[in-house]
């Protein structure tokens, strides 16, 4: 089995929605007007902001931003609410070598409804190892999604929880989905006008599989806004998709920093001490795909 296979595999058994979309709006969603050759207000076309968003992480080595994750359940009509913080680091390639993405992701609370519970939850990705821990139930569960120095992009279309259009080329993303620009109000109706306002003036990229049906394909429409920023960057503010089971999910980023000094332990992966009785769970990949390429 592959290394994305594995990975792919592993990934499923998680419950990744809010990672995925939360990967979406880091990674380099910032693109500096001069690396797109374009400035925010010249995009005509989708195929000239994914032509942008090949440089996609021009310039940025750090990122933070609140967060906050709604998820709409279909069939059982609820909505959870998650709110936290998101912290994201590149380190810069050498040569021929990719760069490497790390996130850290700490949600402090969820609302279910009317209730509101103090429900600690944190993501972390350092690159190859994905940890989860819930610390009230002394949760650590640590999973590898790539082997040590293998060159592994969790952004990559194919590769990581949720395919997107970041540091991909052009033609790749437009080999698997068709991608038009939209009104940023778009779909926005008159429940949802808190929303609408959050992503004004912003461009809204949306993509729709060519192969709807097939069986790699999670949702049936990705949404993404980037801010038409004064400075000349596009900045990350929202994304919504549409699941084939019909659940709706967004991910805003508020607050939204670059470049900022992050705290020493970000992307600490290492287990909790023995002596805190923590649940610890490790799956490392079969041997064959932790080998280098």
């Amino acid at each position: 089995m592959t290394d994305s296979a594995c990975m792919r595999t592993s990934i499923k058994r998680t419950r990744l929605a809010f990672l995925a979309l939360a990967m979406l709006l880091t990674g380099g969603l910032l693109v500096t007007a001069a690396a797109a050759g374009e400035k925010p207000d010249d995009f005509e076309s989708a195929k000239a902001l994914l032509d942008a968003l090949e440089q996609a992480d021009a310039g940025i080595d750090t990122l933070t931003a609140d967060i906050q994750y709604d998820k709409f359940f279909k069939l059982q009509g609820d909505v959870h609410r998650r709110q936290g913080d998101l912290k994201f680091r590149t380190t810069r390639a050498n040569g021929n070598e990719a760069a490497k993405r790390a996130f850290e992701i700490n949600f402090n609370s969820l609302q279910i409804g009317g209730r509101k519970e103090i429900d600690p939850e944190t993501w972390i990705f350092d690159g190859q190892w994905l940890v989860e821990m819930h610390p009230v139930r002394k949760q650590f569960v640590k999973r590898e999604i790539a082997g040590e120095g293998a060159k592994f992009d969790p952004l990559a279309i194919g590769e990581g929880p949720m395919p997107i259009p970041i540091g991909q080329k052009t033609d790749e993303v437009l080999a698997r989905y068709n991608a038009k620009l939209a009104p940023a109000n778009e779909p926005f109706g008159p429940e949802d006008d808190a929303r609408a306002r959050f992503v004004l003036d912003t461009w809204q990229l949306v993509l729709t599989p060519r192969n709807a049906q097939g069986r790699d394909e999670k949702f049936k429409e990705i949404r993404i806004w980037y801010s038409k920023g004064g400075d000349k960057r596009l900045l990350p503010r929202m994304a919504r998709t549409l699941s084939r089971s019909g659940d709706i999910s967004y991910v805003q980023m508020i607050k939204v920093k670059t470049n900022v000094r992050l705290p020493e332990r970000a992307f600490d992966v290492s287990e909790p001490p023995a002596a805190e009785n923590w649940q610890v769970q490790i799956e490392p990949l079969p041997e064959p795909d932790r080998r280098t390429p």
